[in-house]
Order: structure tokens, then C-alpha cells, then sequence
């Protein structure tokens, strides 16, 4: 059953470094500002152009064409790869993107909508708290990023986390200051959206947590090549494609909160009762596990969306969406890493000492250890995201929604 253990992890390089790592937080820098522009205003434009009464669905069905390209994309990339070469992965997104483009000039109204009062007055753009804030989630990018490779310890890692502080600490005195802030701390005042955040901020810690340890898991213990691997994780990305627009409609009706608590009592259940069978030498746990985070995760993100921008202004939804992405793109940095973290405190770092030859029953318990202690954080998550959503529900008996009409 074991027999794989000993094998090299695929991707790594000898000194450890893990490459699949890098993929997730590292891209060129034109495509990090088009993804930054895509899904920040994909995000806020919907409110604008679909009904109030539907805009749960709508965010289902948008939930639901995210989680398509992701399911499409990857072995779409390897289709046109093996046919010509890896230089059309991105050469193909030039006419797409032209299409789209044209598409949305042709079909998405223009904007009735006034523009903010200081954006009127011509104080301009917040340069400086842009600044403060790139170099400040830049440097604690990198320190969470390098953290479990360098050791929390040094130096490097150390400096990063200490200039974060400074960074992010001064950006916060500056948009309090700033006449037309970056960052409107006043939407944090509505409860709908603060919840929305925060969950969401859990949420991606949890995909990007699960979505990076379980093909190890997978391939190590099970002995599943990375084409199985990826077969298996396909069955909760299509429940997840499946439920998604169902949970966002029912978001039209139902309050997300509810909804949202649901899911996350549900992935409680599904983290907690993985951690606890992953000394099964049968392959139906992760089967299981996986059939039950993509109906919980569909459940989730949709209503979750809807609750974010429900929560935002008419006139802020841009940069209350900016806020809502930025959240979730940190998540999923803080999910890798933490779950990695977690794994190496009994197994050895991933491409490192967990890379090398394991064998005899120490060895194998260490591993399973490793897993069993990133699952147990993600049960211990699931909590947390339980408790924002129990909170919100717990103020909102207490004191009824003030929110104006958006």
C-alpha cells in the first residue's frame, strides 16, 4: 500500500523547493493586473445589470462558469500543448480575450449609476495607499510563501513578516487620512459584507488547503498516479459545477448566512471524519470525502458571493469587490501554506524530508500523521467559518438590518 512512498515527488527540485507552490502564487505580472481588472469588475458589475430578486442565481451561475474553466482549463492547456506547443496556452487567449472584449461592449449596459462624490470633486486616485498596499501584501506573500521552506525562523522570512507590518500599518493610517481612501473602512461597518469577507477569507484557505495536500495524499499513501489523482479530485469539482447555481438561487430566497452556516456545519463533518480515517488502507474514505466537499463547497461560495455584494453600496461595489478578491487571493495563499505547515511539523517539509526515502512503520505514521494534522486545521477552519456566520445570524436577531435599499 506504501509502496509508492519511497518514490520522488514529481516537480520537485533536489533541494526541495516545490514547484507547484510557485505555479500557485507566482505569474507573469501582465496576467496577475488582467485577472486583478477581470475579476474585480466582473464581480461588481453584476448587481448593476441583473435584478435584485436574481442575483443569487446570478452568482451561482457565475460561481459555477469559475469553477468550469478551472475543470476546462487545465487539461484544455495540455490538449494544445501536446498539438503544438506550450507558447499557444497563451497565445490562444489573445482572440478569446479580443472576443470577450467585444462581447462586453456589445451586451453589458453602460453604467447609470453617478460616480462617487470625491471622484467628482477630482481628488484623483489613492496612489500612495496603492503603493503601501502592493508592497505590503507583497513581502507577506513572500514570507508565508517561503516560510515553510526557509524555516519561520530566518532571517529572510523574519525581515518580510517585519516590513509587512510596516507596510500594511502605515497603509491603514494613510487611508484613514486620505480624502478618497483606497480602502473604505466604512463598508466593514455593514455586517452582511464583513461576514461575507471573513468567511470567504476561510473558504479559499480551505480549497486552495485541500486542493494543493490531496494529491499527494492520494499518490503517496494509495499509490494513484497524477492522472488518477486528477480524475478522483474531478468528482467534487463537478458536483461543485452542479450545485453551485442551485445554492445561489436558493441565496434569492433563503439568507446566505443560513446557507452559508450550512455548508461550513457540513465541511466540519467532511474534515473532521477524513482526518479521523486516514489510517484506512481502503480507498473509499477520500472517495467519500470528496463527494461531500463539492455539494458543501457549492453550497458555500455562491451564497457567500451574493452575501458580499448585498452588503456593498451601489456606488462602492468596485471597491468593495476589490476587497472581497483580495481576501480570497490571500486565503488561498494562507491555505497552502498553512496546510504545508501543518503537514511538516510530523511528516518533514514537502520535497524535503517528506521526499526521501520513508520506510518501515515509523516512517508511514509520521506521514499519515503529517495528514491527519492539516485535516484537523481544516476542521478547526471550518469552525471558525461556522462561528462568523453564527455571530452575524446572533446580531441580526438582536438588531434588526438597518442597511439602506441598494
Amino acid at each position: 500500500m506504501f509502496s509508492r512512498v519511497a518514490a520522488p515527488f514529481p516537480g520537485r527540485d533536489p533541494a526541495g523547493g516545490s514547484k507547484i507552490r510557485q505555479l500557485l502564487t507566482e505569474s507573469p505580472t501582465g496576467t496577475g493586473v488582467g485577472c486583478a481588472l477581470l475579476f474585480t469588475s466582473a464581480f461588481g458589475i453584476l448587481p448593476k445589470i441583473v435584478p435584485r430578486e436574481m442575483q443569487g442565481w446570478t452568482y451561482g451561475l457565475w460561481t459555477t462558469a469559475c469553477g468550469l474553466g478551472i475543470i476546462v482549463g487545465a487539461p484544455l492547456g495540455g490538449i494544445i500543448s501536446g498539438f503544438f506547443t506550450w507558447r499557444w496556452i497563451f497565445l490562444i487567449n489573445v482572440p478569446v480575450g479580443v472576443a470577450a472584449g467585444l462581447l462586453v461592449f456589445s451586451v453589458v449596459p453602460r453604467d447609470s449609476e453617478p460616480s462617487a462624490p470625491a471622484m467628482v470633486r477630482g481628488k484623483g486616485f489613492d496612489i500612495g495607499g496603492a503603493i503601501l498596499s502592493l508592497f505590503g501584501l507583497f513581502v507577506l506573500i513572500f514570507a508565508l510563501n517561503r516560510g515553510p521552506a526557509l524555516g519561520w525562523a530566518s532571517p529572510h522570512v523574519l525581515a518580510a513578516l517585519a516590513a509587512s507590518v510596516v507596510f500594511l500599518g502605515g497603509f491603514i493610517l494613510w487611508e484613514r487620512r486620505h480624502p478618497d481612501p483606497l480602502l473604505h473602512f466604512g463598508l466593514f461597518r455593514n455586517r452582511d459584507f464583513r461576514c461575507a469577507v471573513l468567511a470567504a477569507l476561510v473558504g479559499f484557505m480551505l480549497v486552495s488547503g485541500t486542493g494543493f495536500l490531496l494529491p499527494f495524499y492520494l499518490e503517496l499513501t494509495h499509490g494513484l498516479s497524477p492522472q488518477l489523482c486528477g480524475l478522483m479530485i474531478l468528482l467534487y469539482a463537478v458536483l461543485f459545477v452542479f450545485v453551485s447555481p442551485m445554492a445561489g438561487r436558493a441565496s434569492d430566497r433563503i439568507d446566505p448566512r443560513i446557507l452559508g452556516a450550512f455548508a461550513m456545519a457540513l465541511l466540519v463533518i467532511g474534515f473532521g471524519g477524513f482526518s479521523l480515517s486516514l489510517g484506512f488502507s481502503s480507498l473509499l474514505p477520500a472517495i467519500l470525502f470528496l463527494l461531500w466537499l463539492g455539494p458543501a463547497f457549492g453550497l458555500f461560495f455562491s451564497p457567500t458571493n451574493h452575501l458580499a455584494m448585498r452588503g456593498a453600496p451601489g456606488r462602492e461595489r468596485g471597491v468593495s469587490s476589490g476587497i472581497y478578491q483580495t481576501a480570497a487571493n490571500l486565503g488561498m495563499v494562507l491555505g497552502v501554506c498553512l496546510f504545508e505547515t501543518a503537514f511538516s511539523q510530523t511528516a518533514g517539509r514537502i520535497g524535503g524530508d517528506a521526499g526521501v526515502i520513508l520506510s518501515g512503520n515509523t516512517a508511514v505514521k509520521n506521514l499519515l500523521g503529517g495528514f491527519r494534522n492539516a485535516y484537523l486545521l481544516g476542521a478547526i477552519l471550518c469552525l471558525a467559518g461556522l462561528c462568523i456566520f453564527c455571530l452575524s445570524l446572533m446580531k441580526r436577531r438582536k438588531q434588526p438590518d438597518q442597511s439602506s435599499e441598494k
